[in-house]
């Protein structure tokens, strides 16, 4: 039995069931009804609202973090440039050895790349 089926079946079952469901009379009139429906819309609406105040306020912490990283990953590409700089023209007599600096490197491409992930991850998450 496909889906489409099942859910033609159940469809028909429910209005078998509410047709032979004997009618029930309320208590209430009919403007008490519109009132509850009403007051149930404006209850659904405060909690859209609550919700897009809730997103709004969380895009703005995701905006300012990402900043922030992207403020960190620029400046920590910065020093690391600025030490093969002086490595290379031999600035102030600064020497650093082979490996360090094939380390240095290879942290700071890795750091970054992480660090664009973590801010790709927060800023196009699902929720």
């Amino acid at each position: 039995m496909t889906d489409t089926s099942k859910k033609e079946l159940i469809k028909k079952s429910s209005k078998r069931l509410k047709a032979k469901a004997p009618k029930q009379h309320s208590n209430l009139s009919v403007l008490e009804v519109e009132q509850i429906k009403l007051d149930s819309k404006r209850i659904r609406l405060k909690n859209l609202e609550l919700r897009n105040q809730e997103l709004a306020s969380l895009i703005s912490m995701r905006k300012s973090y990402a900043d922030k990283i992207m403020i960190f990953g620029i400046l920590w590409s910065t020093i690391t440039i600025v030490l093969i700089l002086a490595e290379g023209f031999s600035w102030f007599d600064f020497y650093i050895s082979s490996n360090v600096l094939v380390t240095l490197i290879a942290s700071t491409i890795g750091n970054i790349f992480a660090l664009a992930t973590v801010v790709a991850k927060g800023i196009f998450s699902k929720h």
